[in-house]
């Protein structure tokens, strides 16, 4: 599943792309003709999502958030698509082991460099990365549940000052 396989100029793992191109059409094909998507996803989902660049005009990609990504997409696909990961936001988890995946596979070691909200503890401690590069990863496998993601983010909400 870690093979690389190309796509669209770029290489993403063999398991990330697979069946995207089908999920993409069915998508657009389903949705009223020139909707926008906002993409919600979480784990090895976010990593095939990350992918809609490749199947949506730009134009229809609403924002991307993308809680706990492993490390599948090659280098200069987030150079490519540029313009689109403007619009992604994705969310890293104290020290989250699977969002590290994979750990030693020199092919799969970059993340979107963009703006990255780190999670760093249950009492909405956080900070700002201005690139995903910039976390340090982690070897906690219970920091990848998404109720510790939903969680620590109800914190922030709470601490956050009223809206006039």
């Amino acid at each position: 599943m870690l093979e690389p396989v190309a796509i669209n100029g770029n290489h993403v793992t063999r398991g990330a792309a697979e069946g995207m191109d089908r999920v993409f059409r069915w998508a657009a094909a389903t949705a009223p003709k020139g909707a926008v998507f906002q993409i919600i996803v979480h784990s090895l989902g976010t990593v095939s999502a990350t992918l809609a660049p490749c199947y949506l005009p730009a134009d229809q990609i609403g924002t991307i958030t993308s809680l706990a990504t492993p490390k599948f997409i090659g280098q200069y696909f987030f150079v490519t698509h540029a313009p689109a990961f403007e619009r992604l936001t994705p969310i890293v988890l104290g020290e989250d082991r699977w969002t590290s995946w994979p750990w030693f596979d020199p092919e799969w070691q970059y993340r979107a460099p963009v703006e990255t909200l780190w999670l760093q503890d249950d009492q909405g401690a956080y900070q700002i990365l201005n690139d995903g590069n910039r976390w340090h990863g982690g070897w906690d496998y219970a920091d990848h549940g998404i109720g510790r993601y939903q969680g620590r983010l109800d914190k922030i909400a709470q601490a956050a000052p009223a809206a006039a």
